[in-house]
């Protein structure tokens, strides 16, 4: 993402020195589109999702692990379950 202080020095180079879009790209190193994207705002809109977070997989399934997991908090350290141990729990 793009500093608030390159912002302000494109912005200020077109729209009060007169530069064109394309010479102040060139002049900062940065792409025509993003002057066109600074000039739209006046600050870096900053990061926007495209759409929500995916859930996870076992999301469905978290119940049951943290009731694995509970019970194993009675037994002794050497007894609780492994991954692999509460998935075939869990299967059968």
């Amino acid at each position: 993402m793009k500093s608030v202080d390159l912002y302000a020095q494109v912005r200020f180079a077109v729209q009060i020195e007169g530069v064109s879009r394309r010479e102040a790209a060139r002049r900062f190193g940065i792409d025509p589109r993003t002057v066109a994207k600074m000039l739209a705002f006046s600050v870096p809109p900053g990061y926007r999702r495209s759409r929500p977070p995916a859930r996870p997989k076992l999301d469905p399934y978290l119940g049951i692990i943290d009731r694995i997991l509970e019970e194993d908090k009675s037994h002794p350290a050497k007894q609780h379950h492994t991954a692999k141990e509460a998935l075939h729990r869990w299967l059968c």
